[in-house]
């Protein structure tokens, strides 16, 4: 197998909207580049609960790298399910060139394993999103390869899959709440400036919304389709708990995650 160029496999587009967590990303980047440890295949896991925005920093830091670095491979794999898992894998398999991939008596996540293994994958970062379900985890890491050229990065909510995953604690990458600041600019980013003119309602309603990026997206969708204030969003939150959980179950669109799971907020935690 011999790899001529670069491959970007699997990623969302980019959050051209994406705000704040610098520091973040800074830690990231310092710890996922592949060979940044010389000595071994670099694994690390950003770590955080649901609606916390990993995906989207996991996702911008890919970015961020291809920029950098032309040189090195992205492969994007999401684990909703061990047939997405494997889906992806196939993906990376037909990009990479590897024989075999069709037959039906083998193993296509072993098989393209081997092929990142290779000296010839070149430098590679594979992003293995929603590593949650431990049970899926255990199952899924006798298929992720070791190559000194090669770094994984991990999305999970759940801290034994990094503990199954033997990602050592100064690799974990913890991700809260966004501070006021990055919420108040994530608002304005997906509202026009009328809807957010009162300031007190505004901050109120970030608040009330714990400053979690899935929530605040969904609050900017519901307020953009029906061309409310923030003000107004705000006083549906809190004539009644009925209501402020249908609010919380409103579906949405968001290119930035997979269909089969649910967007609302309720559903995150």
């Amino acid at each position: 197998m011999i790899i001529q160029e670069s491959h970007y496999i699997g990623l969302f587009g980019r959050n051209g909207a994406f705000t704040g967590r610098e520091s973040t990303l800074e830690q990231l980047l310092e710890r996922i580049i592949p060979g940044t440890n010389k000595d071994d295949c670099q694994r690390t896991a950003i770590e955080g609960l649901g609606g916390v925005g990993k995906t989207q920093i996991a996702l911008e830091a890919a970015y961020r790298i291809r920029d950098a670095y032309d040189n090195c491979s992205i492969f994007w794999v999401p684990t909703v399910d061990i047939n997405s898992f494997e889906n992806a894998y196939r993906q990376i398999g037909k990009a990479l060139d590897v024989k075999g991939l069709d037959d039906d008596k083998v193993d296509v996540k072993l098989l393209v394993k081997a092929a990142l293994e290779d000296e010839s994958a070149g430098n590679w970062l594979l992003i293995i999103n929603n590593a949650d379900d431990l049970k899926s985890v255990k199952e899924l890491s006798s298929s992720l390869p070791f190559n000194w050229k090669g770094s994984i990065l991990f999305t999970t909510r759940n801290h034994q899959a990094t503990v199954e995953l033997d990602i050592v604690w100064r690799n974990i990458v913890i991700v809260e709440k966004m501070n006021k600041t990055e919420a108040l600019e994530m608002l304005r980013n997906g509202l026009n400036e009328n809807q957010t003119q009162d300031i007190k309602s505004t901050e109120t309603l970030l608040k009330l919304l714990a400053y979690l990026p899935l929530a605040i997206k969904q609050a900017c969708a519901f307020i953009a389709k029906t061309g409310i204030s923030t003000g107004k969003y705000l006083e549906y939150c809190l004539s009644s708990n009925e209501i402020l959980i249908n609010l919380l179950g409103e579906e949405f669109q968001d290119r930035g995650r997979y269909e089969v799971t649910k967007n609302p907020v309720a559903t995150t935690c």
